[in-house]
């Protein structure tokens, strides 16, 4: 048996868990012509169910979660519907205390379904099972939930997917998901946390969905919490700050607030129209949307913040420009000395790679001249009188010497 108190029981019960996809369920001509009736529903039959999630207001069409999707609940009127909800409700054995309650649906271009558990209370008239009883309503829970998908060629980039989010708890939970695929039904124990993600692709959705009823209360329906007058109060409450801190802020908001007003004055409007329609998406989740126009004024030249604000594209170049430049300026001075010896290395090896006796000459003038260079740069030492004295002795002993050379090789 289930548990009555569900939340419990989504964290600890993995006995009762139960979800379950069987592809091809429907004979294909019934599938084909199940998706037919539900094609051929002109667009005022369809009614749009959409809320935004919020708990403190009353979910008029029994959803309490964020969603968006049309739907069809009583199809009188439709051809062939009738029958095929009835058809739908039979796929479950009959039992005394058991009911059936089933809907076309159908999910367009942006309509999701945010993580839900459906678990809730039914009034259903016992005239539906025996005419006898034409009048007395019961109160039932659901119990198994089903969806019968019924739009071909569904792929997973076109949105749709109903993911399981039952063991989301668990450490090792990697979520499942169910592609809409045509003629596939996916059926599951209520209470269950699944959601359907956003549809991507301009052909809608197709579906029938409902759930299996029993008689009586099979768990516990928590409420959402409401928030409380005090809570709310302590929320609202600005926080206590120093004089200083106050003066601080309001400086700053005056700042920013300048800067945002120079920003949005040189913005042209039609783009600040494009701005307040992009935040617009991206608070009800239309990211696809959003990223549209966040094209369009990339193309029309501007882009947006890290703030959500408008930037002209060729002003946000020049402020990174201006930033590298202040870095490589601000950069410390390479050393002038080791990078001159280091050339005047790299010059002696490739002019003598393999060290031969023939070009050690030329190694020996390139050092020398590049450590005088070197030398320039830096601070030069004072020369004693000794010193200057024994290096004139030197360079006029070399001088003779070159002299020498050059008369023996005449009298040869």
């Amino acid at each position: 048996p289930r548990p009555r108190n569900f939340e419990k029981a989504a964290k600890g019960r993995d006995s009762d868990a139960m979800l379950v996809q069987i592809k091809g369920v429907l004979p294909p001509r019934i599938a084909d012509g199940a998706a037919a009736i539900i094609a051929r529903i002109s667009d005022s039959k369809w009614n749009t169910l959409e809320g935004d999630g919020d708990a403190s207001k009353p979910a008029l069409d029994g959803i309490r979660s964020a969603h968006r999707f049309g739907a069809v609940v009583d199809p009188a009127g439709i051809h062939g519907g009738p029958e095929l909800l009835k058809a739908l409700s039979c796929l479950m054995p009959p039992a005394e205390n058991k009911h059936a309650s089933f809907h076309l649906g159908r999910y367009e271009e942006g309509d999701f379904l945010a993580p839900q558990n459906d678990a809730a209370f039914c009034a259903v008239d016992a005239g539906s099972k025996d005419p006898a009883k034409a009048g007395q309503i019961l109160k039932c829970s659901r119990d198994v939930g089903v969806m019968l998908f019924l739009s071909k060629n569904r792929k997973e980039s076109g949105g749709g997917i109903l993911r399981d989010l039952y063991y989301q708890h668990r450490a090792d939970h990697k979520g499942m998901s169910y592609v809409p695929e045509f003629n596939s039904l996916v059926a599951y124990h209520v209470p269950r946390e699944y959601e359907i993600t956003p549809v991507l692709s301009d052909e809608p959705l197709l579906s029938v969905f409902g759930w299996y009823l029993q008689e009586g209360e099979l768990y516990d329906l928590k409420p959402p919490a409401l928030p409380t007058a005090e809570a709310a109060a302590d929320k609202d409450k600005p926080k206590k700050m120093s004089l200083k801190e106050r003066q601080k802020a309001a400086k700053r908001k005056l700042r920013l607030k300048a800067k945002r007003d120079e920003k949005l004055s040189t913005v042209p409007e039609f783009l600040q129209a494009l701005a307040v329609e992009r935040e617009d998406a991206r608070v009800n989740k239309e990211f696809l949307r959003a990223d549209k126009i966040r094209e369009q004024c990339q193309n029309a030249g501007y882009r947006f913040d890290a703030g959500g604000k408008l930037v002209k594209i060729a002003d946000a170049a020049a402020e990174n420009a201006a930033q590298d430049s202040k870095t490589t300026k601000n950069a410390a001075p390479k050393d002038l000395k080791g990078l001159k010896l280091k050339d005047a290395k790299a010059t002696a090896d490739a002019t003598n790679p393999k060290g031969d006796k023939k070009n050690s000459s030329v190694k020996k003038v390139v050092a020398p001249a590049a450590a005088v260079e070197a030398d320039g740069l830096a601070k030069k030492k004072k020369e004693s009188k000794a010193q200057r004295l024994q290096r004139q002795a030197k360079e006029a002993a070399a001088v003779a010497a070159g002299e020498g050379g050059g008369e023996g090789g005449g009298e040869g």
